[in-house]
């Protein structure tokens, strides 16, 4: 006997997942994977869009979370957000990657006007990765000592 609330068949899932595909719009490609019952999602140039169930997955989704970044397999990336709706779920990862992208160029910003100097993102990436939320003054510095090591 199988557990009810998954879904059962491929055919089931690849159904979903055009659903899914064409309330995204044009563009849109289904994935449709076997992991302990049939899954499914979509994807789209780096984003990924699954159906959010608390028991029964063959009833309507209750949410949907969008994944955008690389990342290793779908339903991963560097971002994260949910909806309600699949349109709104990619609304908010990309307002949240654009808030992201957009206090990283503030900082760069801030640390050539303080420096005097026109750096690069590139020079800039291990200080990001090692104070993921850098405060201004303690970025400064450690801008300052890195460029004095090139």
């Amino acid at each position: 006997m199988k557990p009810t609330g998954y879904l059962t068949t491929r055919e089931q899932a690849t159904a979903y997942a055009a659903e899914l595909c064409q309330n995204l719009g044009p563009g849109w490609e289904s994935h449709v994977f076997e992991n302990l019952g049939w899954h499914y999602c979509a994807l789209l140039k780096g984003l990924t869009v699954v159906p959010g169930h608390c028991l029964d997955k063959t009833k309507p989704a209750e949410w949907f979370t969008a994944f955008l970044g690389d990342g290793k397999y779908p339903g991963s990336g560097t971002w994260a957000e949910s909806g309600d709706t699949p349109q709104e779920a990619v609304q908010n990862v990309r307002n949240k990657a654009r808030k992201f992208i957009s206090e990283r160029q503030k900082l760069l910003f801030d640390a050539e006007m303080a420096l005097g100097v026109s750096l690069g993102i590139s020079q800039l990436q291990d200080l990001i990765r090692s104070d993921p939320s850098p405060k201004k003054t303690k970025t400064l510095k450690k801008a300052k000592r890195y460029l004095k090591r090139k």
